[in-house]
């Protein structure tokens, strides 16, 4: 039986991975190529407790991408430094992926130098970008079983940047400076924008606030998440406005700065 299991999972593996997409590449050139890709788009379940990036383990730093302009076609290799955005087409919608530099923080919540070039998703565009990936996560109990599960994690760009901040990645060492670990990105954000810097504070306030009003919020919002479709609740674009309500109000402040 556990053979038959593992035989099952290697061939839909297998399938998985043979799959190609139909896509536009936009290179930084500006010109443009349909065809279909595979490379980076791989359907991928990481490894419970892996080592290294998140991004690197989903292979979303690629260095070439395998094109070809047709199901038929011969398939090549064309570097990634070569493209801005890749979208790809599929029944549900489009999805564009951003070639980016994504930098991660300190464990006080500064920007580091350096970073890694990456494929992300556009979740949201305008003056801060949102970019998300949804992905699998398998691990072991010790005792021979298996499990599966699911996350997520979004990244944010100043659009007048080149370089998205790795928000989610927080490790165990960056709790002891949580609070600035949270807030402090956001000072990167808004950098360009005096009224938004002397509003970090007070949003910093009312971030770790533990209200009635803030726990009413939080349980409306949550309602009214359950109340959607199944479709619409598995859309990031819809995760993250009911979880991250607070990120988005900051985020349509800055729109309004000049």
């Amino acid at each position: 039986m556990k053979f038959k299991i593992t035989l099952l999972f290697i061939l839909t593996h297998l399938i998985v991975q043979a799959q190609t997409y139909k896509a536009t590449l936009i290179f930084k050139d500006s010109h443009i190529e349909e065809g279909f890709v595979k490379s980076f788009i791989e359907n991928r379940t990481i490894t419970s407790g892996f080592s290294g990036s998140l991004e690197h383990e989903l292979n979303l730093d690629d260095k070439t991408i395998k094109f070809k302009t047709n199901e038929t076609a011969e398939s090549k290799s064309i570097p990634s430094d070569e493209i801005d955005e890749i979208i790809i087409h599929e029944e549900k919608g489009n999805i564009t992926f951003k070639r980016i530099l994504l930098k991660e923080l300190s464990s006080k919540g500064e920007v580091k130098n350096g970073g890694r070039m990456v494929f992300l998703p556009f979740i949201k565009k305008g003056k801060i970008n949102i970019y998300g990936i949804k992905f699998s996560e398998s691990g072991s109990t010790g005792q021979g079983v298996t499990f599966f599960s699911k996350g997520l994690r979004f990244y944010y760009q100043n659009a007048n940047e080149d370089y998205a901040i790795n928000y989610q990645n927080i490790g165990m060492s960056d709790l002891v400076n949580i609070r600035s670990r949270i807030t402090n990105p956001f000072k990167d954000l808004f950098k360009d924008c005096p009224e938004m810097l002397k509003e970090i504070e007070t949003m910093e306030n009312q971030m770790f606030q533990k209200n009635k009003e803030a726990k009413q919020e939080f349980k409306d919002k949550q309602k009214e998440f359950k109340g959607l479709p199944k479709e619409e609740q598995e859309k990031l674009a819809t995760i993250h406005k009911y979880n991250f309500y607070g990120f988005e109000r900051m985020f349509e402040k800055y729109e309004e700065c000049p």
